[in-house]
């Protein structure tokens, strides 16, 4: 008797056309000099191949892709994408999508999936990924944006990598490469204050294995120009003393003015005339005039000079022996009383006579 079962080694039925092919299988079975043949009818539908291209595989974040499909196996076909992000399509040849990656350090894999039907119930998947580049930050910091000459400003990475996924370009005013740059210090050469300088200070970020990928942000820094104190004025004379005061600051707009003499505000005018005083009969009186001036930025400057202010002296005298006489007569005058250095006197009588002593 046979056996149970008779297992045949195995029949590869294939269509690589893009049409259904009719088959016929013919089975011829032996027994000795017997033989018995039959046959049956095969549906062979084509073979289902689910395929796609992809226009970009990797790039820098982030990377736009479009997606053609190349699926193939007869007609009637039906997709379904999986498109990561974007969650799932049957459209047979989705719109472009844009992939991210918030990640600053690694790269990002992303799965892109297609799977074909057809209308015999194959069904056949495959999956290509889409590779994105670290995301470049090239934000930073410039403290201060603005401000007076000399300026100093400060610069940082709002957000610093870890690792060594950037490479950093500083243009500010020099070239540096590196995260953190040395502070930097600008000057306004305006030699009048007339002028606002104005400069862009840049940060060019750039992946250490992808230099292509960079990204390039920059900021302005103004430096107003420094201010010019200066005023002429009256530098000696006697007590008391009106002092001329008028401000020649160069400064840059609108400029306010305070006038200080030994540490006393006295006047905040461009010209201003104050009196000062020296109870002194015998010594100079020496006075610091200084002006302190204030540009429409708040650039200040100030300057001192040295104002004199000569002793009067006293004049004071006394008769020697009796005032009355019959005249004429000859009168001596004591002059010791009077107070001063090198002091010379003169007489007048109120005759229109006048002596020198």
């Amino acid at each position: 008797m046979f056996g149970d079962t008779y297992n045949l080694a195995p029949i590869t039925v294939d269509n690589q056309t893009n049409d259904v092919r009719n088959l016929t299988l013919h089975l011829t079975v032996t027994s000795g000099r017997c033989s018995d043949k039959t046959s049956k009818a095969i549906i062979v539908p084509p073979r289902l191949i689910s395929e796609f291209q992809l226009s970009r595989t990797e790039g820098c974040n982030p990377v736009t892709v479009s997606f053609t499909n190349q699926s193939r196996g007869g007609t009637g076909l039906r997709y379904s994408w999986d498109l990561a992000d974007f969650g799932t399509t049957d459209d047979p040849n989705p719109a472009e999508r844009t992939y991210q990656n918030p990640d600053k350090q690694n790269n990002r894999e992303i799965p892109i999936r297609l799977t074909t039907r057809n209308v015999y119930g194959c069904e056949t998947t495959v999956e290509h990924k889409v590779t994105v580049w670290p995301k470049i930050d090239a934000s930073f910091t410039a403290t201060p944006l603005e401000g007076c000459s000399p300026l100093t400003v400060n610069y940082g990475l709002l957000d610093v990598s870890t690792s060594l996924a950037y490479d950093y370009t500083w243009h500010i005013g020099t070239d540096y490469n590196g995260p953190h740059p040395p502070r930097q210090t600008y000057e306004n050469p305006s030699p009048d204050a007339t002028s606002i300088k104005t400069m862009e200070v840049s940060l060019e970020v750039k992946l250490t294995e992808h230099p292509e990928c960079s990204l390039h942000t920059s900021q302005t820094v103004k430096v107003y120009p420094r201010v010019f104190p200066e005023f002429e004025f009256t530098d000696a004379g006697c007590n008391p003393l009106t002092v001329d005061l008028r401000s020649l600051t160069k400064a840059y707009g609108t400029t306010r003015y305070e006038w200080i003499v030994d540490g006393q505000a006295i006047g905040n005018t461009v010209e201003l005339h104050p009196v000062l005083e020296n109870t002194s009969h015998t010594n100079d009186q020496e006075y610091t005039v200084k002006l302190r001036a204030t540009s429409e930025h708040g650039c200040t400057g100030e300057v001192e000079h040295k104002v004199v202010v000569w002793p009067t002296p006293l004049a004071n005298f006394a008769f020697v022996g009796p005032a009355l006489h019959c005249p004429p007569y000859t009168t001596r005058i004591d002059v010791s009383r009077s107070e001063g250095t090198n002091l010379s006197f003169s007489y007048d009588l109120g005759d229109g006579k006048k002596v020198d002593s």
